[in-house]
């Protein structure tokens, strides 16, 4: 029996993309619904008329009226929510629990996950399935994290690095997505995992990482993740663990960034709209190619009485395509019941990682990995591979 999935936003930048992917690999049948009718009418023409199928269909909504939500979600298996929506996550996931819909969202929000954690029980008991923190950031630092790990006995040590650059000045980025942005920018804390306690570090703290081509060698600066976070819990191993992310380009990353940091701590909310403003302008301004993105992750620790090191790297040239692949790889094992359970769930801690990056891959993704055994003599890449084999 094929299922019904909603996507709030799936005119969007990652939305259509993810809509694409579900409708190429599924038999689902797809709404795309929003604010805007007329473009969720033209969207879903197109994705039918690139099918030859009439499963895509459309549908008004507005994600600050419980009315229109509960309306758009009766009969629904699945929200996916892929909109510039934080500001009503509480009306949008109470919306999905008075309907019995599950969830699966890409909205990198602190304060979207705050909520649904404060909910969390609500969730399980309602016999619904919550899939947050989806797509490429956050979503896939604790799965290369833990697909390393399958080639280890012990994990001990592992770094994830994040770069991408797009061509902005050709995006429709609106107002919603930029003060998301900027809100995230407010409540930024930087962090890296060392022997037992996560530890803050300065903002400007950089080191830096290979990416391979096209970015190649990148200064980063240390982030914090809740994946991670609860990932350490998992494995009692560790003892090194950072999320390392590049910058956009120098305008946003010392102006936008740097002086914006510093304008929402003395202003508040008052600051959010100008340094929007000044993001925007800086990310449309100096963006300037190559375009990709890349996440990596280098991890060590032990097997069979050997010292390991693993080395795995997820690319694509468009980092609304590298979003939209493993937002679908997760929904894929959602919709066979592998990674639908009850209660509220991390994307990157809830699939199954080896068949994750073997779905990426298969989604469009180029997928690299390769391990270093320390020997007497040096080093030596015994193993190298794509997808998960």
């Amino acid at each position: 029996m094929s299922r019904t999935i909603l996507l709030l936003g799936g005119y969007g930048n990652a939305g259509e993309r993810i809509a694409r992917l579900l409708l190429r690999e599924t038999d689902a049948r797809l709404i795309l619904a929003g604010r805007s009718g007329a473009r969720a009418t033209r969207a879903a023409d197109r994705l039918n008329h690139e099918s030859e199928g009439e499963r895509v269909s459309s549908l008004l909504v507005d994600a600050a009226d419980p009315r229109s939500l509960h309306r758009a979600l009766e009969g629904v298996d699945l929200l996916v929510n892929a909109a510039s929506t934080v500001g009503q996550t509480e009306t949008v996931a109470r919306a999905a629990l008075d309907t019995g819909a599950d969830w699966f969202d890409i909205l990198p929000s602190h304060h979207k996950l705050a909520y649904l954690m404060s909910i969390r029980e609500s969730i399980a008991q309602a016999g619904c399935c919550f899939m947050t923190e989806g797509g490429f950031h956050p979503g896939l630092p604790a799965v290369l994290v833990r697909f390393a790990a399958t080639f280890l006995d012990r994990l001990q040590r592992a770094s994830v690095g994040m770069a991408f650059r797009l061509d902005w000045g050709g995006l429709d980025l609106s107002p919603g997505t930029v003060t998301e942005f900027v809100e995230e920018l407010a409540v930024y804390r930087s962090a890296v995992f060392d022997h037992g306690s996560w530890i803050g570090q300065p903002w400007w703290r950089s080191r830096r990482m290979d990416f391979g081509e096209p970015l190649g060698v990148r200064s980063t600066v240390p982030a914090r993740s809740a994946e991670l976070e609860q990932l350490c819990v998992g494995h009692p191993s560790l003892v090194e663990l950072g999320l390392w992310v590049a910058g956009f380009n120098w305008f946003v990353d010392w102006v936008g960034f740097g002086a914006g940091s510093l304008a929402l701590r003395l202003f508040g909310r008052r600051a959010i709209r100008p340094v929007g403003r000044t993001i925007s302008w800086g990310l449309r301004r100096f963006s300037r190619p190559p375009w990709g993105a890349v996440i990596l992750v280098e991890a060590g620790g032990w097997k069979k009485g050997r010292l390991v090191g693993v080395r795995g790297v997820v690319s694509h040239r468009d980092a609304y395509d590298l979003t939209a692949a493993p937002a679908a790889a997760a929904i894929l094992q959602y919709l066979d019941g592998s990674a639908r359970r009850a209660g509220l769930w991390l994307q990157g801690l809830a699939v199954d990682p080896r068949r994750f990056m073997a779905d990426l891959e298969r989604l469009g993704a180029a997928v690299e990995y390769g391990l270093t055994v320390q020997t007497g003599r040096g080093q030596m890449a015994p193993a190298s591979g794509g997808g998960g084999e």
